[in-house]
């Protein structure tokens, strides 16, 4: 008896499988110098001051006022003093 031959198959190639990068950072510094510059000044202001003043002068005067009602009243009731139970003006 001979023994058995078995065909190799091909392999199968599958999906590549993609890991998240690994990230690295590096740093380089670089120092810079910026002149700063800070001017000063002053002016000098001569001020005039005009000072208002105000005054409020009063007259006063009088005036009378006066004025006067007129009353109705019914028969039979004349002669009841400032016009009570009378009908008010009109």
């Amino acid at each position: 008896m001979q023994p058995q031959q078995h065909c190799q198959q091909k392999p199968i190639v599958m999906p590549a499988v993609v890991h998240p990068p690994k990230c690295n950072v590096t740093h380089s510094m670089q120092e810079y110098i910026v002149p700063e510059v800070h001017p000063s000044h002053t002016t000098h202001v001569n001020q005039s001051v005009y000072k208002h003043v105000h005054s409020y002068p009063h007259s006063q005067d009088q005036v009378a006022d006066a004025h006067s009602e007129h009353y109705h009243c019914p028969p039979g009731q004349h002669g009841q003093q400032n016009g009570n139970n009378c009908n008010r003006p009109w």
